[in-house]
Parts: C-alpha cells; sequence; structure tokens
C-alpha cells in the first residue's frame, strides 16, 4: 500500500532529524517533466497548521493531544496548482484530469504513477494521494491527530478510515458536478463542511442521507485499508513517548 510506503519514508526522516534549529523539509515524491517535484514539505518542530490551536468549536484557542502535529505535512504540487491546495482544487482535478475508477485504485493505495501513462492524469492523482496520506496521517483517534468523524477502527482497518472524506466527495463531485456538493464553507468558500448554509443540520450525524451515502458506502471495502492499523500505532506510539510535547498543549 502507497500509504504505508510514505509513512515509512516519515518515519524515518523525523528519526533522522537531529538538528532542532531546522524546521522543516522537502520529500519529493516524483518530479514530472511538465510540473516539477511533487511530495510534501516535512514540518518539524509543531511548525505546521495542524500544531496549531483550534480556531473554532469547544476547544477554540486549545491543543487538546499532547502531540498533536507532529507529523503535519504541506504537499507540494509544482507548478500544476497553486501553492496551497484546496477542496476544490482536489475535486478538480479529480473530475477534470482522471476517472472515478482510478480514484478509487489510489483510495485503495495503489501507487498513482502506475495507474495511468497520460503525465497529467499521474500527476492528478499523486496530488489526490498526498491528499489521502495527509488525512490518514492528521486525523483521528490518536495523540497526535485531531478528531474526525472518520476516525478507523485499529483492529478492524478496513472498516473505516480518515481518507474516507475526501474520497466521499470526490464521488459527490463526479455525480453532482464540483459546485454543488454539499457542502461549500461560506467564510472559506473552498473548504468543505458537512454542515448545511441554512444550519438545518449540525455534522455528518444528522446530514442528509442523499449525500451521506457516498461516504457510508466506503464502509468495510475490503481492498481499502486505513494506514492508523494496529501495527502502525504502536511503531508510532513507541516513537513520539520521547519527543517533547506539542508547546501549545495543556
Amino acid at each position: 500500500m502507497i500509504y504505508q510506503d510514505l509513512l515509512k519514508t516519515l518515519l524515518y526522516k523525523h528519526k533522522n532529524h537531529t538538528d532542532k534549529t531546522i524546521d522543516n523539509e522537502t520529500y519529493v515524491f516524483h518530479h514530472f517533466p511538465t510540473y516539477g517535484d511533487f511530495g510534501f514539505k516535512i514540518n518539524y518542530n509543531y511548525t505546521g497548521l495542524m500544531a496549531q490551536p483550534s480556531r473554532t468549536g469547544k476547544n477554540k484557542g486549545k491543543v487538546v493531544k499532547s502531540k498533536q502535529g507532529l507529523f503535519d505535512i504541506f504537499i507540494t504540487s509544482g507548478t500544476l496548482l497553486p501553492s496551497s491546495m484546496s477542496h476544490k482544487d482536489i475535486l478538480n482535478l479529480a473530475v477534470n484530469n482522471t476517472t472515478k475508477e482510478n480514484c478509487y485504485k489510489v483510495w485503495r493505495g495503489e501507487n498513482p504513477l502506475s495507474i495511468s501513462d497520460d503525465e497529467k492524469e499521474q500527476a492528478s492523482l499523486t496530488l489526490i494521494m498526498l491528499a489521502f496520506f495527509e488525512q490518514e496521517l492528521n486525523w483521528g483517534n490518536e495523540i497526535w491527530q485531531r478528531y474526525t468523524y472518520f476516525s478507523p477502527k485499529v483492529t478492524l482497518p478496513k472498516r473505516i478510515r480518515p481518507r474516507d472524506m475526501l474520497m466521499g466527495y470526490i464521488l459527490q463531485a463526479y455525480d453532482l458536478g464540483v459546485e454543488n456538493v454539499a457542502y461549500w464553507q461560506e467564510s472559506r468558500p473552498t473548504t468543505t463542511t458537512f454542515i448545511s448554509p441554512d444550519r438545518t443540520n449540525y455534522g455528518f450525524e444528522d446530514y442528509p442521507q442523499i449525500y451521506k451515502k457516498y461516504f457510508t458506502d466506503l464502509l468495510n471495502d475490503e481492498d481499502a485499508e486505513a494506514l492508523m492499523c494496529k501495527k502502525n500505532v504502536k511503531t508510532i506510539k513507541d516513537f513520539v513517548k520521547d519527543i517533547e510535547d506539542n508547546p501549545y498543549y495543556k
């Protein structure tokens, strides 16, 4: 699984990061002749966005998990996209440059470079894959993650996965159109939300079934495993126990 390979690389980089004055390092997954280097910037020393205190909700101004944001990354997209990739960018990449079937392949863990021979499609699938990987890293139940509705079951890794959030919206985009996915945030119109603009629902629990099915249909896919399975969680916990806590943690 490609996500397992990326995790091994990221952990190797962290374990060998000894100069604490260096806050970031760029990892190149692949160089595309037309579009340049694709990969991610590793944010060491809790310098990434995920390590910052919450901006909204009951935990506004707080970091409630001791290692939150430790493994945060910033995806680098060469010249294909602007420097900061949004949810809307991901959906447009999918709909405009590849197929639903190939998005499923990447979601299930295939290497995007082996799925297509077309450079633009490879590049688009690579960015979708990197976005899936970021979800698996930063969202879940572990002390280095933020909460998500799609937190994996460690002993049932094929039940549900953090990357299901993006995949569900990708599937909506193919069927309904990018502009019609439910929903776009009013304050940040390139970011998705499960809360309707008229506030008739308040999250995924009461999300309308017509849209919710795009996510629940992903449950129990035998070919798609969450990254934070029992073995990986143990490996990461053994590593982070000696790492200093997030400075915002209280």
